[in-house]
C-alpha cells in the first residue's frame, strides 16, 4: 500500500492461538529504501505471584524474636516457584 506524506495507514494483526503456549514471530515492513522488523510476542499462561509490597513490624524489644506471617499467593494460571531470602537481623523461613 502507498502512504502519502503526512498520512497514515492501519493494519490489523489477527492472532488465533492453537495452544496455551508462548508464540513469537516478526512482522516485516518493507519500503523502497528500508526494511523494518517488528517483533510480536504473545505470552501464554504464567504463574503470577501476589505478595505484599511492604511488611511492617511493630516495635520489638531488643533480643526478642518478633514474627510476621506473610501470605504469598499464586493468582496465575500455572505453577510458580517462590524463594524468599533476607539479610540479618531478618530471617525468611520456608512454609511448614
Amino acid at each position: 500500500s502507498k502512504v502519502a506524506p503526512g498520512m497514515d495507514i492501519t493494519y490489523v494483526l489477527k492472532f488465533t492461538p492453537e495452544e496455551r503456549i508462548d508464540y513469537f514471530c516478526d512482522v516485516v515492513c518493507f519500503t523502497e529504501r528500508e526494511k523494518f522488523i517488528i517483533p510480536v510476542r504473545c505470552l501464554g499462561p504464567r504463574g503470577w505471584i501476589d505478595f505484599p509490597d511492604q511488611v511492617f513490624f511493630e516495635k520489638a524489644p531488643v533480643k526478642a524474636e518478633s514474627l510476621k506471617t506473610v501470605l504469598v499467593r499464586n493468582v496465575g494460571e500455572t505453577d510458580a516457584t517462590v524463594t524468599l531470602s533476607s539479610q540479618r537481623p531478618f530471617r525468611a523461613m520456608p512454609p511448614v
